[in-house]
């Protein structure tokens, strides 16, 4: 009896996983959610909702004033939970992030057109941001992962943390990294993962959050660090720029929002009204109001300037 030869190291080396994906659909699923949402977007002066979830798809949802909400299409692809959604300027364009690592741009007028995927992260995508000017979109995620997406010239550049060992900080990843494998690097504390993001009207001020307790500023047209705003005593869960980059808006898990001062880099005032975390932000067009939500099922309608708040 002779036994079958056995593969070479290198014929196993030579060998490719593959990733298979299976999606079972639920009975309702092409209607509703199968599971929790995470994530809102209404479309101004559109009358579109745009639900992202835990069951891995996004779904657009006519909210005419004088109709029923009613179901209008589904966005399937994610494989994992769909943390973040985001609307580039035009309208056109819907970005999402999932724990799946990736980053999809979708038709947002269709019935789920899947324009691209990008794999640049090396960990979950938490949160995703667009500026007004059509083309500019940040990302961020586990392992302190942030990055800015030039929907014009398909490039990826890392703004945070900047590669191990690279000496001009350049970090681009031409073509969109569809290949993936972007991050990394840097110390350990600046791995801290990031829940929060926010970009300014006219990109010139990006804001990010997370396990650190800080708030990152950096400017994404040249990539430059601007500051660090510490006060937080607890992760940063939630954030907002005003339109003239002059003030950011943070909610943190310490329970509290904090108005910053871009300029000085320090706390104009801290706003002491929820019981616990405070995970979601929205503020007026005007920045001088702002609603917020949190761990304590309560909502806050504040107003900055006078240091009010009501139910």
């Amino acid at each position: 009896m002779f036994a079958a030869p056995s593969p070479s190291a290198g014929a196993m080396a030579r060998r490719k996983e593959r990733k298979l994906s299976l999606l079972f659909r639920h009975p309702e699923s092409d209607t509703k959610h199968a599971a929790g949402v995470e994530s809102l977007l209404l479309v101004p002066g559109h009358q579109i909702l745009f639900t992202a979830s835990r069951d891995s798809t996004i779904k657009r949802w006519s909210v005419a004033d004088d109709c029923p909400p009613a179901f209008d299409a589904s966005f399937d692809g994610h494989t994992d939970w769909v943390n973040s959604v985001c609307l580039v300027a035009d309208g056109g364009i819907v970005v999402s992030g999932s724990n799946d690592r990736t980053v999809r741009l979708w038709r947002g007028t269709s019935q789920g057109t899947l324009l691209s995927t990008l794999s640049h992260h090396s960990d979950y995508v938490t949160c995703v941001a667009a500026a007004d000017d059509g083309k500019t979109v940040a990302t961020a995620g586990l392992r302190g992962e942030v990055f800015l997406v030039d929907l014009g010239t398909a490039n990826t550049a890392r703004v945070h943390p900047y590669a191990s060992g690279s000496g001009d900080d350049d970090g681009v990843v031409p073509g969109a990294a569809a290949a993936g494998g972007g991050g990394g690097g840097g110390d350990g504390g600046d791995k801290a993962s990031v829940y929060a993001l926010a970009l300014n009207a006219t990109a010139s001020v990006l804001a990010a959050g997370g396990a650190d307790n800080l708030v990152r500023l950096w400017d994404p047209r040249t990539r430059a660090k601007m500051s660090k705003l510490r006060g937080h005593t607890d992760c940063v869960r939630s954030l907002a720029v005003s339109p003239d980059a002059r003030q950011v808006l943070s909610g943190s898990s310490d329970g509290t929002i904090k108005l910053w001062d871009v300029g000085l880099c320090r706390c104009v005032h801290t706003y002491k009204l929820h019981a616990d975390s405070v995970w979601c932000l929205v503020p007026s067009a005007d920045f001088r109001s702002v609603y917020s939500g949190g761990r304590d099922r309560c909502i806050f309608r504040t107003n900055l300037p006078a240091r009010t708040a009501e139910l």
